[in-house]
């Protein structure tokens, strides 16, 4: 290996502990991490939930479907009748099952 390739894997592995020792997930990672997966969660206003995201950015909940898109390095989500929102993932808060 080159001095530069060795250079090259320093700085990416530099620059992937920072981003685990800030607790952020990029957006390759958010997309891997809910990408095909079921989630699960539970809403202070309407109780548990569970969600399957799509590859082509669908969200199939119940009774419900809404659009779903990884900007930079943040999670969106469009509900029907409400504007989109985005999020920054800090730690898996939800549990991922697929």
């Amino acid at each position: 290996m080159s001095f530069d390739s060795r250079a090259l894997v320093t700085a990416a592995l530099i620059v992937t502990s920072l981003l685990a020792l800030a607790g952020m997930a990029s957006g390759p990672e958010i997309k891997t991490a809910v990408t095909g997966k079921t989630i699960h969660g539970n809403m202070d206003s309407t109780g548990p939930y569970a969600e399957h995201y799509t590859a082509d950015g669908v969200v199939h909940g119940k009774d419900y479907k809404a659009k779903w898109s990884v900007e930079g390095d943040k999670m969106c989500w469009t509900y029907e009748g409400s504007p989109k929102h985005c999020w920054t993932s800090k730690s898996p808060a939800i549990r991922f099952v697929g």
